[in-house]
């Protein structure tokens, strides 16, 4: 394979590269080099690969200083589209470690687990984890090698480790801590909840965002949320089944954990509170009623949500949701509206200090729906009016900014 030195960096191809792919790289090394963010178009197949910041096994055996080197984190808006990329990787002569991230629903290979979804699965998974009924949770701890060396797409992950009885969920987490590169969907690094849960650190990161004319919308997506009362009442019916569960001793809480039939019905209470605070609020029957990012904070602080309160009512719903899971129907996958409750809560009141600089960004829409729809087949329509209470962001600027503020090496659009 041909090496070619770029901005004095030698850099192996596959190929002979062409004018415009030399002209490319050495604008992405010049931005690593002097830790310069870059947006950077080229044709299709230019530059996807960051060849020259890669270790390669020679390296890694000489440089004992592996660990300081920058991680490079690649995404893109899908796995197929990181299919591709690793494909391509697998052509050059660099043999990074590599981990590739994704959720449990594309990973899970238990025989009831994996078809289940959400936060079902979620808690399902860890349940059967805790009690080591999962033969490759089970598997996995006992190898410790978390998959392989070989650079795998998410496809190969899964197939070589179910044979293994490997978990490959978990052996993708393992690889994450050892990985030169890592790849993974737009919105593991946008949605800051899920990127925690996953354990993913930013500091010191090359993150490469590829299509990256993709990323405007899905930005101001992940900063956007809407709450409808028909999602309080799903709150409040888990709440219910909650109470049920823990008055017929169904479920018994920790000693440490304050969830009780009391708790729980000041839950209950609170979220009938905020339904009806959200039917009585004065819309127009055609456009609705849209306030500034900022009275976000005043809604909820008529109902004592407050940067001080939030974190006990999150406790509370989050232990709620935990009950509801390990007691009640495995059976039944499904999504808890409850931790969308929490997912949103949790992002408003997320950053004290700069609360009222960031919800400049943002509206807050209230309207009301009509829906139409059939109990049975054949019978009459049912006319249905709810709720919807929107918090949209309008700049991809915030997202990005938080992502920036993780202390990153520097960030690529390309």
């Amino acid at each position: 394979m041909p090496t070619v030195r770029i901005a004095g960096v030698p850099v192996s191809f596959p190929f002979t590269p062409y004018e415009s792919q030399l002209v490319y790289m050495e604008k992405v090394i010049t931005a690593l080099e002097t830790k310069q963010n870059a947006l950077l178009e080229s044709p299709t197949g230019t530059g996807k690969k960051l060849e020259y910041e890669l270790p390669n096994d020679e390296d890694d055996e000489a440089n004992d200083e592996d660990d300081v080197l920058p991680k490079i984190i690649y995404s893109s808006r899908t796995h197929t589209q990181l299919k591709q990329v690793v494909k391509e990787l697998k052509q050059t002569a660099y043999k990074p470690k590599v981990a590739i991230l994704g959720s449990r629903e594309h990973l899970c290979v238990h025989p009831e687990i994996s078809k289940m979804r959400g936060t079902q699965q979620n808690h399902s998974c860890r349940q059967a984890a805790k009690q080591m009924r999962c033969i490759f949770k089970s598997g996995y701890d006992q190898s410790k090698k978390g998959g392989n060396s070989r650079i795998m797409d998410i496809e190969e992950l899964v197939t070589v480790n179910r044979e293994r009885q490997i978990c490959p969920f978990y052996a993708s987490r393992d690889m994450l801590s050892k990985a030169n590169v890592i790849f993974m969907p737009y919105n593991y690094l946008v949605d800051p909840p899920l990127r925690a849960s996953l354990g993913v650190s930013l500091e010191n990161a090359i993150l490469i965002f590829d299509e990256a004319h993709n990323v405007e919308s899905i930005a101001s997506e992940a900063a956007s949320y809407s709450l409808s009362t028909e999602d309080i009442q799903g709150c409040i019916k888990e709440a219910q089944e909650c109470h049920r569960m823990i008055a017929t001793s169904r479920y018994v809480p920790e000693e440490s954990s304050f969830l009780s039939t009391q708790s729980v019905t000041t839950l209950m209470e609170l979220l009938m509170e905020i339904e009806r605070g959200l039917l009585s609020f004065p819309v127009s029957k055609d456009g609705g009623c849209t306030k500034p990012g900022e009275y976000i904070f005043d809604f909820f602080k008529g109902f004592n949500i407050s940067f001080d309160t939030a974190p006990m009512v999150l406790g509370i719903s989050e232990q709620v949701i935990e009950a509801i899971t390990d007691g009640g129907n495995a059976s039944n996958p499904r999504n808890s509206k409850l931790e969308s409750l929490v997912s949103f809560l949790k992002t408003i009141f997320r950053d004290k200090d700069n609360h009222h600089k960031m919800t400049k960004q943002f509206r807050v829409h209230i309207q009301e729906e009509t829906q139409t729809s059939r109990r049975y087949q054949s019978g009459p329509p049912v006319m249905k009016t709810m709720r919807w209470f929107h918090y949209w962001c309008f700049h991809p600027g915030v997202a990005m900014q938080e992502i920036y503020d993780q202390k990153v090496h520097n960030i690529i659009l390309t």
